[in-house]
């Protein structure tokens, strides 16, 4: 089958320069790109730990990473909605996404049998708690971190 000179010109590259265009890539979502970046990547056998195991490890890890950076911005934004004195109603919607960004979290940490307090630990020992025992998680804003956390622990067979 005939390569496209794009996929061709990857070859040239060593992994630094592939995995660098790689982030680039992913960080502008461009799926095709990515794919041509990846099969440029020369293969090569290894005696490793088990490559499932390290998968799993590897999107538990990552899975961790996003809902740290999550809780940490609708901590940011709470905080800037106390600063800002923007009144009750932002304070509140704040800490409602922070609440979901926490409980998508644990959903997942539940499902998958991921320890929830390790998460924490590598993001700053961080929980939170609401000003008002009141305080509901935001429903839609839970289900898309929930989605969006699992979608870091999908394995290929």
């Amino acid at each position: 089958m005939k390569q496209d000179r794009i996929a061709k010109a990857y070859e040239g590259l060593n992994n630094k320069e592939l995995a660098t265009l790689a982030f680039h890539y992913l960080t502008n979502t461009n799926q095709v790109e990515m794919a041509r970046v990846g099969d440029a990547v020369p293969k090569k056998l290894y005696k490793c730990k088990d490559a499932e195991f390290v998968r799993w490890y590897e999107c538990f890890f990552d899975m961790a990473g996003l809902w740290s950076i999550e809780h940490w911005r609708a901590y940011a934004l709470m905080l800037e909605a106390r600063v800002e004195m923007e009144g009750k109603e932002k304070l509140g919607r704040m800490e409602s996404r922070l609440l979901a960004v926490d409980a998508a979290m644990l959903a997942v940490c539940e499902e998958h049998g991921i320890d929830p307090e390790g998460l924490q630990r590598m993001a700053g020992d961080c929980v939170f708690t609401a000003t008002s025992k009141d305080m509901m998680p935001d429903a839609d804003h839970q289900a898309e971190m929930y989605v969006n956390f699992g979608q870091l622990l999908l394995l290929e067979a």
